[in-house]
Order: C-alpha cells, then structure tokens, then sequence
C-alpha cells in the first residue's frame, strides 16, 4: 500500500519559495515608501535636467555640427546660423555698449561695426569686450591704411551666430550707413541683421557646456535616487539586520510576520521583537529589546529672527548609543506615540535629559544602567495621591 504525498525536500524548497515571496512583499512595499519619500528630489533633479538640457542642447549641437562658411550662405539662410569667418575690413562703427556703476568709470562691454560680406551684402559685426583689443588694433591698421599706409595685416577669425537687431540697434545701423538715401532696390543688400561674435542662440559657449554638465549631473542624480530606493539600498540596514542573524530567510520570515501583523504608530512600527521607522528613505530595524529611550523634540524655526512656527518630532534611542530623529505632523502624534511606548514597553524610558544624551556617547555602559534603571522607576508602584503621569519632557 502507497501513501502519496510531498517528499520532505521538495516540501523545504516550497516553505522556502514561499518565505522569499513574502520577504519580496515586504521589501517591495518598503521600496514602494522609499520611492515616495525621494520622489521630490526625482522631479526636482528631472526639472533642473530638463532646464539645463532646453538651455544648452540647442547651441551644443550647434557648436558640434560645425560653424558654417558666412559668404557660402543666402540673405534668406543667414539669420539663426552659426558661422564663422575671417575678418580683415571694417566699413564703420556704429553702437557702442556700456556698462556703469559703484562710482567706476563706464566700461566698453561690446562695439558694432559694419561688415561686408560681400560687393553686394553689409550686416553688422558685435564684438563682446574679451575681443575689443583685437579689434581696436584692427580698427587703427585700418585706418593707417586709407590714409596712405600698408593694408592691415590683422585678421579676426571669429565664430558666432547670426541674429535680427532690435529696434534701437537698427536706428543706429541705418544712421551709420545712410539707410534713407539709398535706393529702394539696394536697401535688400543691408539687412537689419548683426553677427554676434562668441554667442551661440544669446550664450556663451562656456555657459552652454557648464549647463550641458550641470544637466548630465542633475540627470545622473535623479538616476541615483531612483535605482536606490527601486533596488532596494534604503532597505540595507534591514537585510544586514537579517544577515546578522547568522539566517537571514528565517529572520526575514520573522520580519515580515511583524510587518504585517503590526500597524505603524505615526510612522513608527513596534512589536515584542522588532521595532521599525523610516529615517528619510532609510528603513532602520531594530530588536524592540533594544530600544531604550525616547522623547519629544521640538524645534523653533524662524526667519529674519521672527518666529515663524515650530515643527515636532521623536528622538529614539538605542543601548548602544545610537539615535534617530523620528519626524512627525504635530505635538499630538509625538505624544501619542511615546503614550503608546510608555504603555506596551516598560523598558522604554522616557523623557530628555541632557545629562544621559552627554552619557550616551562617553560610556555606554553607565548609559544602560541609568536607562534601566530610570525605566524601572518610571513603572514602579506609586502612592495614589502622585498616580498622576506629567507629560514626557522634551528636548
């Protein structure tokens, strides 16, 4: 007579699938909390890429496509290109930009001039001032050269895009090459166009690069902030917890029995065994027999030295000296907590001294004691006429 049934391995490796199914529950639902507790440094890391990318993407290409040749090009192709081109001549100036202030002399920050193109096609020229000396230098061989001297031998080579004059610029453009008294049928040879030499689309390119880096960086942090908390690095504190069990499947059994069984106060898991909360995205785990002190901290914001309202919060600790900042949506949820622990964990002492906060992190073992020993006084029987509990003392 056979009995059929499972055999004993093959009944382990199921117990074991399902022990990971039910870790792989738990840590996506704690994933789940990380990726909310990031997401606004996601969008804000995207948005700042974003910008960055609109900023520079358009005059990068530009710069990687290449200049294009100035006198290769059309009346109706020149404006919005990005050229280049050598210049040996100048017909004349026409604006000029300052730039004043604190009691310092004007500065010359760009000058206008007219250039030819060609025999038939004059736009205008704008030097910004890292290239106003070379200019200068060109302008007076220029000069030296219609009054008798030898041809200039300076020549700017120069990059830049091609772009429309706004409407003073045209006035002192048309001025500058007497606009009004040129025939109808050649006024199409001076377009109302200028040259801005080192601008690529209204930038620099060294602001174009400097945005492109600052959009790959932002990108590349909103890709950080995600991986970690999609792949699980704000749970490592729970799995090495797990793995310092010497086994960590029977541990993360354990784990998400408690996860599941026990509902957050406040944010704040607490079970005979585990006690778990979230510092940032950070899932932090402890052995509830571990846990040795809490108390409120409130803290006092201000602007300009005018109060502007308090946020709360918990201060956890540990008997090994180690604390966490526990923040919550106002004083009640911080007192209701500690209610809650001050009732279910006797062990718990309650209440801020800054003497113990100075304890913990000189001698621990002085620190336990007196935490032990303050949790044991707290519990201990009282008269009737002192039954009356004061609130937690806060830091």
């Amino acid at each position: 007579m056979f009995i059929f049934g499972l055999r004993p391995d093959i009944i382990k490796v199921a117990e074991g699938q399902n022990v990971c199914e039910r870790g792989n529950a738990m840590l996506n639902e704690l994933k789940k909390e990380s990726l909310k507790k990031v997401l606004v440094w996601v969008v804000l890391w995207a948005v700042v890429a974003a910008g960055c990318f609109v900023y520079a993407l358009p005059g990068v290409l530009a710069m990687l496509g290449g200049a294009k040749e100035l006198g290769s090009l059309s009346v109706e192709e020149l404006e919005g290109s990005y050229v280049k081109t050598d210049i040996n001549d100048l017909i004349t100036g026409y604006a000029q930009t300052t730039r004043s202030g604190d009691g310092k002399p004007d500065e010359v920050i760009e000058e206008e001039y007219v250039l030819a193109i060609s025999d038939t096609l004059c736009i205008g020229v704008a030097f910004p001032k890292e290239t106003l000396a070379d200019v200068g230098q060109l302008v007076e061989e220029i000069n030296a050269y219609y009054s008798g001297g030898a041809a200039p031998s300076t020549v700017l080579s120069v990059k830049g895009t091609i772009e429309a004059m706004d409407e003073e610029t045209v006035q002192f453009y048309h001025e500058a090459i007497g606009y009004d008294y040129i025939a109808a049928e050649y006024q199409g040879q001076f377009p109302a166009l200028v040259l801005k030499v080192n601008k690529v689309y209204g930038h620099t390119p060294t602001s174009l690069w400097l945005a492109l880096a600052g959009g790959v960086a932002a990108l590349g942090a909103c890709i950080w902030f995600l991986a970690r908390a999609l792949g699980g690095s704000y749970q490592k504190a729970l799995l090495q917890f797990c793995a310092g069990t010497g086994d960590k499947d029977m541990a993360l059994e354990r784990v998400e029995a408690f996860y599941h069984d026990t509902q957050p106060v406040n944010g704040l898991r607490m079970g005979e065994a585990f006690t778990m909360f979230h510092t940032g995205a950070k899932t932090q785990l402890l052995r509830t027999s571990d846990v040795a002190w809490a108390y409120q901290i409130t803290t006092q914001h201000r602007v300009n030295f005018i109060p502007t309202g308090k946020s709360f919060g918990m201060r956890l600790w540990a008997l090994d000296g180690r604390s966490w900042e526990l923040p919550m949506k106002n004083q009640d949820a911080v007192q209701g907590t500690l209610c809650m622990i001050f009732q279910q964990f006797p062990h718990v002492l309650m209440g801020y001294s800054a003497q113990l906060a100075a304890l913990a992190k000189k001698d621990n073992a002085a620190f336990r004691a007196q935490v032990a020993q303050g949790a044991q006084a707290q519990h201990a029987p009282q008269p009737e006429a002192q039954a009356q509990q004061a609130a937690p003392a806060q830091e």
